[in-house]
């Protein structure tokens, strides 16, 4: 009985992770489209896990009816969190927060902390009061323990330094075991080698860019080719540093849990490509 509980206990805990970690395009928690590793599953579930949160727009609020069932494998939101809140999963502009996660490079492989990575935002990161980006233990799911203390970079000046924007706008965040030439302190997060991680997004009052998709971060890319690279992919999605908020592919608002690859970042893993690796696994 022990063996079987213990067994049970180990492959309880990596079915749960691999559902928070490495959702199915299936459940439209992949915010950009199937390619892209940036997750956000309360999106197309709901703060209740059975009804999409409405659409906002200037014409009223249209709202979504409920599915009658838990939407279980993205409950494994719990996995991850200790707590929900409706503003976690609403639809409203300059209001509540928005989280994006990612677990994986561009590639698709597992953040390691014993190598470099480069994550760069596009000007005009859309939140109102202020946005974080902060690493997290694998294991613990806790923020990452390391000798820098606050593993986060952001638009606040408090505990460390803010982050610096480039001449351009865009905004360069490294992650890395030390921090390289050149980078300022508010501009990379200590990693450990050795230890697994995973990045969250935060958006606070997040707006409408965020919302209807034409405001969208790079993917996190290992530094196993030139840091221009990364800048050029990101310029020819979004043009100036200027933006607008007319929504994309000429919808009138965003829309839930939408798979569409014609905004997947070149390079990017192509959709069968994951359904092949899924099947594998």
């Amino acid at each position: 009985m022990r063996r079987i509980l213990t067994e049970a206990a180990a492959v309880g805990n990596a079915t749960a992770r691999t559902l928070a970690c490495r959702p199915r395009p299936s459940e439209d928690a992949h915010f950009y489209g199937p390619s892209s590793r940036w997750v956000n599953g309360l999106l197309a579930s709901g703060h209740d896990f059975m009804t999409p949160p409405a659409d906002v727009t200037d014409s009223g609020v249209e709202t979504h009816p409920s599915t009658g069932a838990r939407k279980l494998n993205l409950r494994s939101w719990w996995y991850l969190a200790v707590g929900i809140s409706p503003p976690f999963a609403t639809r409203l502009t300059d209001v509540g927060s928005q989280y994006l996660f990612s677990f994986a490079d561009r590639e698709g492989r597992a953040l390691d902390g014993g190598k470099h990575y480069r994550l760069v935002l596009p000007p005009d990161i859309p939140a109102a009061r202020f946005w974080s980006c902060t690493v997290y233990d694998n294991q613990t799911r806790s923020m990452i323990e390391t000798p820098q203390r606050f593993p986060r970079a952001g638009s606040q000046t408090h505990p460390s330094p803010a982050a610096t924007a480039d001449a351009d706008g865009m905004t360069t965040v490294r992650f890395g075991p030390d921090r390289p030439d050149g980078v300022p302190e508010g501009n990379w997060i200590q990693t450990l080698p050795g230890r697994g991680w995973f990045v969250v997004l935060r958006l606070y009052s997040p707006l409408l860019p965020f919302f209807d998709r034409t405001w969208r971060p790079g993917g996190i890319e290992a530094l196993d080719r030139p840091c221009a690279a990364a800048r050029a992919r990101v310029r020819a999605r979004h043009g100036s540093a200027v933006h607008t908020t007319e929504p994309v592919r000429g919808r009138a608002r965003p829309t839930v849990g939408v798979r569409d690859d014609r905004n997947a970042v070149p390079g990017e893993r192509p959709p069968e490509e994951d359904t092949h690796r899924a099947r594998r696994e």
